[in-house]
């Protein structure tokens, strides 16, 4: 299942295990392949605003505050389209 996002803002896809997440900007569309062992990891998709890139950034955990592994792991695929 893929999911299209806007430009700037990205929110938590409802599937944490995988899926295929979609960024559009005016020139270009980024896709985003994730496959995640624990549904515990957390990452995001931004661009900030104005700028020419984006940035994929993972998280701890869901909760950074009260993480439940002490080790993860988090396979993203970008393919600009």
């Amino acid at each position: 299942m893929e999911s299209i996002i806007p430009q700037i803002i990205f929110s938590p896809y409802s599937d944490r295990l995988e899926g295929v997440i979609t960024l559009e900007t005016l020139t270009y569309r980024l896709k985003t392949t994730y496959i995640s062992p624990s549904q515990e990891n957390s990452w995001q998709l931004y661009r900030p605003e104005g700028a020419s890139f984006v940035c994929v950034e993972p998280l701890s955990a869901q909760d950074p505050h009260h993480p439940n592994l002490s080790v993860s792991s988090l396979k993203v695929i970008l393919s600009i389209l």
